[in-house]
């Protein structure tokens, strides 16, 4: 179980924004995948099925991250040189996704404004780490691979220390915007580590994600942490085979969940060897994930 968590306030403040970057640039090459089910869970509580749609790149970008992480000594005591050892890693980020839609309009909120995270207060509950802290966002905190009309407004950004799930030990920082997307990223704790700065400088996971579909009502969905961690869990495994014998960059896929609430989930995960950019980056970028998939 977690440790202690304090109420996590939403800041508004000093933090001014990010310079543009050009992420939104990347254009990887797309591989569509047909039919292929990397997770079919059914549980008393809940069912649900996540489906790979496209892989993208063929450089070995994600293999090279593993191996970078594991020559520095980052990872599992004697891991193994493949992604098999940060398979843990992308299975957390992955179910704490699910969760955060899950919990999507829940909490307190005081004109406008979230006083209190609901979804913090979830995830102590749900996982094992040492700390939870919020971070400042700026009130108009936006993304800027939008364009004004349209801008992705931060929701909630807070820092996980020490999450521990499925072997491996993680930093990680999570971020969420009003229009449901978000990313989380997350990297091997190394042995002196106590924080995980605003921008991280190393190699690691960047996972994001777009809501496609939910029909539960914002807040009225209950959230099944051993149906998410099911699931997100073969979606690592199979991340981490792809990653080593087919040598992708990127993966995406879809999660449906029939059952208690209809939600359609599209994640993307891309492997980092320098640093993390802060802004989402579309799960569309191979072709339009539609809110009706055959895992439904």
């Amino acid at each position: 179980m977690a440790g202690p968590v304090a109420k996590v306030p939403r800041k508004n403040g000093a933090m001014a924004l990010s310079p543009p970057t050009r992420l939104f640039a990347r254009a990887p090459v797309c591989s569509r995948q047909i039919d292929t089910v990397v997770s079919d869970v059914v549980e008393a509580s809940g069912s649900g099925h996540s489906v790979v749609i496209y892989t993208a790149g063929a450089s070995g970008g994600a293999s090279s991250v593993c191996q970078l992480l594991s020559s520095h000594g980052i990872g599992p005591i004697g891991g193994a040189l493949d992604c098999a050892a940060y398979a843990g890693l992308v299975a957390a980020g992955t179910a704490i996704i699910y969760t955060a839609v899950q919990n999507s309009g829940s909490g307190t909120k005081t004109a406008g404004k979230r006083s209190e995270s609901s979804l913090a207060a979830l995830l102590s509950e749900q996982f094992d780490f040492d700390s939870i802290d919020a971070m400042s966002i700026a009130k108009r905190s936006r993304d800027h691979n939008v364009s004004d009309d349209s801008a992705r407004y931060m929701d909630e950004r807070f820092s996980i220390i020490g999450l521990k799930h499925h072997g491996s030990t993680s930093n990680a920082i999570v971020t969420t915007y009003t229009d449901g997307t978000g990313h989380i990223w997350t990297t091997p704790t190394p042995a002196d580590a106590t924080t995980l700065t605003k921008r991280h400088d190393g190699p690691g996971f960047k996972i994001n994600y777009r809501t496609i579909k939910f029909a539960g009502g914002l807040g009225s969905a209950p959230s099944f942490p051993s149906l998410n961690a099911a699931l997100a869990g073969g979606i690592a495994q199979d991340w981490a085979s792809r990653a080593n014998n087919d040598k992708i960059d990127e993966y995406i896929v879809t999660t449906g969940i029939a059952k208690p609430k209809l939600e359609t989930i599209g994640i993307r995960i891309i492997a980092e060897n320098n640093g993390f950019g802060e802004e989402y980056e579309s799960v569309d970028i191979c072709g339009k994930l539609r809110s009706s998939h055959d895992e439904l």
